[in-house]
């Protein structure tokens, strides 16, 4: 797509798919009727995609605290609604597996004990 739009001398690959990525959430949400949870989604994916513009490298921990401060500051209700935390807790998840398997893996590392893998997962919110 890059390619025929010509746009690849402007941004690069990775920040031109998640501009992608964004419009494509905006409008799955205007047809799913922006209703409040799919309002909470987009305002988490648009969030952690301007982290991605920003250039700046935050902690996975930051970035879903700023995430909640700004669907909380949107919606302060939210905090009393289950959804909120399944889907805040459903995000972690996944930017834990996807950084955690953006890494390069050695063999050293495929023998790893359940308990050494929490504690990875744990240093990884923590350091990054």
């Amino acid at each position: 797509m890059g390619r025929l739009v010509r746009i690849s001398r402007l941004v690069s690959a990775q920040k031109f798919a998640a501009f992608f990525g964004l419009g494509a959430a905006f409008v799955y949400a205007l047809l799913a009727g922006f209703s409040l949870p799919m309002q909470r989604a987009f305002i988490m994916i648009a969030v952690l995609i301007c982290g991605l513009f920003s250039n700046v490298r935050y902690q996975v921990s930051f970035r879903l605290l700023l995430v909640v401060f700004v669907v909380l500051l949107l919606n302060p209700f939210a905090l009393t609604i289950s959804g909120f935390w399944l889907s805040l807790i459903a995000a972690a998840a996944l930017l834990a597996f996807a950084v955690s398997f953006s890494t390069v893996i050695s063999v050293d590392q495929i023998e790893v004990s359940p308990g050494e893998r929490l504690s990875g997962v744990v240093r990884l919110f923590v350091q990054r």
